[in-house]
């Protein structure tokens, strides 16, 4: 199962001319998500090849992600005027996160990593409830790194009251940080708000968030470090 979405692409085939007013442009299901950096999709789709099997007829596509410029390949089985994915190739790339932030937070690594999974694999609820629940487990491993307060308290809070606790002198990360932790929980609720059920816009706030605590780790473990004899020098 793979979370996908339809494309036109341009290319030439008879088994398609049940519907002249197509032409040559038909409709062709590929992954929402690149397959290779799990970014937003709009490849450059070639048909490579195609065959048959017992009247049904089969495409092989390679596309060109516009993000990373990295091929994935994909098979189609033709469906009156359009196709349909059966088989992708890779399956799941896994997000890369710098060592700083895989040595603050093991599990929120985790948790984000089966989250994209399920993202990529079609299970949208299941990754928004995922992608709000990996926010708090890195918030709090960044709260309990920087002394901002004990293991105990830590452990108490809810995220409303985490991000309020953590965050609340600073917009730039309070603000992101509510947004996925409203979209995150419409994600759980019965009766949704299409208005908060984007998981794309979920993600890009999730990243200002991890963006903000990355620059404090980076700024709290540079790679050098003044001499403390330099303003004696100066």
């Amino acid at each position: 199962m793979y979370l996908t979405k339809d494309v036109k692409v341009l290319f030439s085939s008879p088994e398609f001319f049940s519907n002249e007013l197509s032409q040559n442009w038909h409709t062709i299901e590929i992954p929402a998500l690149c397959p290779n950096c799990g970014v937003g999709f709009g490849p450059t789709s070639v048909c490579r090849n195609k065959f048959s099997e017992e009247g049904e007829y089969f495409y092989f596509f390679t596309h060109k992600c516009n993000i990373c410029f990295k091929y994935c390949l994909t098979l189609q089985i033709v469906s009156n005027d359009r196709t349909r994915l059966i088989a992708a190739y890779p399956k799941t790339q896994l997000r890369q996160f710098d060592q700083l932030l895989r040595d603050l937070s093991p599990e929120f690594i985790d948790m984000y990593q089966a989250s994209l999974s399920s993202e990529q694999n079609g299970y949208a609820n299941l990754a928004g409830i995922g992608y709000r629940s990996a926010m708090e487990l890195l918030i709090k491993d960044y709260a309990l790194d920087f002394e901002l307060s004990s293991k105990e308290d830590i452990s108490r809070l809810n995220l409303n009251r985490a991000i309020d606790k953590f965050f609340g002198n600073d917009e730039n990360a309070m603000i992101p940080a509510d947004v996925v932790r409203t979209f995150g929980n419409n994600f759980a609720h019965w009766d949704k708000s299409q208005k908060y059920a984007d998981l794309e816009t979920l993600k890009a706030y999730l990243d200002l968030v991890v963006q903000f605590i990355y620059s404090r780790l980076m700024i709290k473990h540079p790679p050098v470090k003044r001499d403390k004899g330099w303003k004696s020098r100066n």
